[in-house]
């Protein structure tokens, strides 16, 4: 039956207000799938159910919403667990359902006793604001995939035994609260911040710490001594704060046995610079014995300064950054420095280097602007390919061996280049040599013509069957040329008619 225009005017409030009694019941439940990943979540953890209080409580009968540790929006989506003390134990893995909780804002599984590292896919949270770890028995690093996490305010991993580098939350730049304390970190900078007061001397207690990084912030304080205590501490960047006063610690009982690399500019240092305050630093002198290694250099964003005469190579393998590098060094370039692929200006010159210059460069060093490889014992061939390609004469003068362009020095090396062949060594004596490129398509010309075309040709039988086949196809795609052939037929039969008469 027809439902009239007016019928409908009227029935469409009584509609609108069924749809929203409906949708003011449905709101506030928890969706299917929300309720599904929780109890996923539930049977893959290990616990004891007669120390948990929150856990045992949860029944698919009952609206997931109003479990205990659960809090949902106001659309039935989960953004809140809270799994406090619930005695849970072993791993926590990457598949688990907890990381599919795609709409989840606070996550807090503080007091438990898992075992393993934190799972990377924590990272794919990325709505969290707040997360309270505490105590929960975590080792190894800190997932880097936490970076992402863009909207962190709140975020407590102490009393665990992390290891290793803090991963930089700079995309996070509404966090405000973050606790760590309790860990064995080897890597913490706070480079580039607003950091104001005093460094804190409860940084002498990180007894793990390899590096400290506090450069271009406003800390305004002595000279750090106390932190020669800490035997393991290998980088420490003061750079562009408001240090004030003498640099070093006097000469009693001086420590600082692994440290590396100082960087103490734009400070407000005053007095003498006493390098007895850094004796103990044996770390800073490279043993010619051994093979050295600098797995620091992304520490030092400027440039770095090499004077080392060792015979071994120097292993880049484990940096990540550096912009710009001058070496004194004998013996051949180390392929590794292909690994700096941020590198910007390398300057090799003046030194006793031999041998060729590594391809891994040429092919690693994508960024290079600058290159002096100029007055030392280099041979062979320039790779003039990528960035080695737009340097010139210049970067390569003073190597006698070299050889290549930008050289106007051709190759020099003890086998000769066989000239290039004539007409009469071709076509000599021995044989003839048949080019079976230019043959083939000679024989392909050849065949092509003796069966196509010389047909069409010499064959008036064929070549009218040919036409009218052509004719044929012709018409059925484009009709109208079936009407216009057929007024020509018209036309030409009708001459012939007049010609015969």
């Amino acid at each position: 039956m027809k439902i009239p225009f007016f019928s409908w005017l009227f029935l469409l409030p009584i509609c609108t207000l069924f749809v929203s009694f409906g949708t003011f019941v449905v709101s506030g439940q928890c969706l299917d799938n929300q309720r599904d990943l929780l109890i996923e979540m539930k049977n893959s953890f290990i616990y004891n159910s007669t120390l948990s209080t929150k856990l045992v409580s949860w029944n698919e009968s009952i609206d997931c919403c109003s479990w205990e540790g659960v809090t949902c929006s106001d659309v039935g989506r989960v953004v809140g667990v809270n799994l406090d003390s619930e005695s849970i134990s072993g791993g926590l893995h990457n598949s688990s359902s907890l990381f599919r909780l795609q709409y989840l804002q606070s996550l807090s599984l503080a007091d438990n006793y898992f075992s393993g590292s934190m799972p990377d896919s924590i990272g794919n949270l990325k709505r969290l604001s707040s997360i309270r770890l505490s105590r929960c028995n975590f080792s190894g690093s800190i997932p880097d995939s936490m970076a992402n996490l863009t909207q962190l305010v709140f975020l407590d991993i102490s009393s665990n035994s992390f290891t290793g580098p803090i991963p930089s939350f700079n995309m996070a730049k509404n966090l405000i609260w973050i606790y760590l304390s309790d860990n064995s970190f080897t890597a913490l900078s706070l480079n580039g911040n607003l950091l104001e007061g005093v460094l804190p001397k409860s940084l002498s207690n990180c007894t793990y710490l390899e590096v400290l990084d506090i450069g271009n912030n406003q800390i305004q304080d002595a000279f750090p001594c106390y932190l020669k205590n800490i035997s393991t501490l290998r980088i420490l960047i003061l750079r562009s704060n408001k240090f004030y006063g003498s640099v070093g610690c006097g000469r009693k009982n001086v420590t600082w046995p692994m440290l590396q690399i100082v960087d103490l500019a734009s400070n407000n240092f005053s007095g003498k610079l006493s390098l007895k305050s850094f004796s103990n630093s044996k770390a800073m002198v490279a043993d010619n014995k051994t093979q050295s290694e600098f797995n620091y250099l992304q520490y030092q964003t400027r440039v770095l300064l090499f004077r080392y005469d060792g015979g071994g190579l120097i292993d880049f393998t484990t940096s990540r950054y550096l912009d710009a590098i001058t070496v004194t060094y004998k013996d051949r370039i180390p392929p590794s420095l292909g690994k700096l692929s941020q590198l910007e200006s390398l300057d090799l010159s003046s030194n006793k280097l031999t041998g060729e210059i590594p391809i891994q460069l040429a092919d690693g060093l994508i960024f290079l602007s600058v290159l002096n490889l100029s007055f030392n014992q280099l041979v062979g061939r320039i790779p003039f390919i990528k960035q080695f390609a737009t340097f010139s004469e210049a970067s390569y003068e003073g190597n006698r061996g070299l050889y290549g362009c930008p050289l106007k020095k051709e190759c020099t090396s003890a086998e000769p280049r066989s000239p290039p062949r004539t007409f009469e060594d071709i076509h000599s004596k021995s044989g003839l040599l048949i080019d079976w490129n230019y043959l083939s398509a000679e024989l392909g010309f050849v065949f092509g013509f003796g069966l196509i075309i010389g047909p069409l040709m010499f064959w008036k039988r064929w070549r009218i069957q040919y036409y009218k086949h052509v004719d044929d196809i012709f018409f059925k795609i484009f009709p109208q040329l079936y009407l216009l052939g057929g007024k020509y037929r018209r036309i030409r039969a009708n001459r012939n008619g007049v010609q015969r008469h």
